[in-house]
């Protein structure tokens, strides 16, 4: 995605895109680095913006190219781009020369530093980095190579609450994430103690699950998300289900 131009002995570089219809397309001003594409077109790199200032931008062939900024520093490159628009790179945080810090780059929340959506240390400097569409983030940095996993949350509620004993009641589990629900078909199971009242599938992000057994008293119902090769296995906080 680099072609390379000579001027005035100067070697320099040129962002572009090819593709069997459309053949041969530049973007960006000389001195552009693309380095990633996602399934829409949407391209993105590092580009000279104003003042030779060299920031990550987005690139679509409809709107053309976006200056994404930095992290408060002079110099900032996206390197990775997901299906849902997100894009990971690294950035400069002051004025100064010092660490590259990671960022994730989102339309509704603009740039954020790892140090604050990962917690990832002041001292850490990120040198490569790449995002999938379950908005887990593969990093690699001074201090070794990490994985960033979206936490997953969950709101569990009953259809009635208190119940009699022997009345069916209906528990549902809604689960979610930075980057939204986990696929449909994921198995939530649905605790009291030591007993297993049951597992529910996922569909559009809630498990639901009905059940008659609870006992007489205050039962502390948990739900437990069983993970996959992108989330990790959760146990949430317990659900009192009062039944008299």
């Amino acid at each position: 995605m680099m072609p390379c131009v000579r001027w005035a002995g100067v070697q320099l570089t040129l962002g572009f895109l090819w593709t069997q219809a459309g053949g041969l397309q530049n973007f960006g001003s000389t001195g552009t680095l693309a380095f990633a594409i996602n399934d829409s077109g949407t391209v993105v790199g590092q580009s000279p913006f104003a003042n030779a200032a060299k920031h990550a931008f987005s690139w679509t062939p409809a709107g053309g190219i976006t200056d994404l900024g930095t992290l408060g520093g002079g110099a900032s490159s996206a390197l990775g781009i997901n299906n849902q628009g997100w894009v990971v790179g690294t950035s400069l945080t002051t004025s100064k020369n010092g660490l590259l810090h990671g960022f994730l780059w989102t339309a509704s929340g603009g740039m954020k530093d790892f140090t604050v959506v990962a917690g990832l240390g002041q001292n850490y400097q990120v040198y490569s980095a790449q995002v999938n569409d379950s908005g887990v983030i593969a990093m690699s940095t001074n201090k070794g190579s990490y994985l960033l996993v979206p936490t997953i949350t969950a709101k569990v509620t009953s259809s009635i609450n208190p119940s009699t004993v022997g009345q069916a009641v209906t528990f549902s589990a809604k689960l979610t994430s930075i980057a939204g629900a986990p696929p449909d078909g994921e198995a939530v199971q649905f605790v009291v103690g030591k007993t297993l009242l049951g597992s529910a599938t996922l569909t559009g992000g809630v498990a639901t699950l009905t059940t008659a057994a609870l006992p007489v008293g205050k039962n502390l119902v948990v739900a437990k998300y069983m993970g996959d090769v992108n989330y990790l296995p959760t146990t949430f906080t317990a659900f009192v289900q009062m039944v008299n």
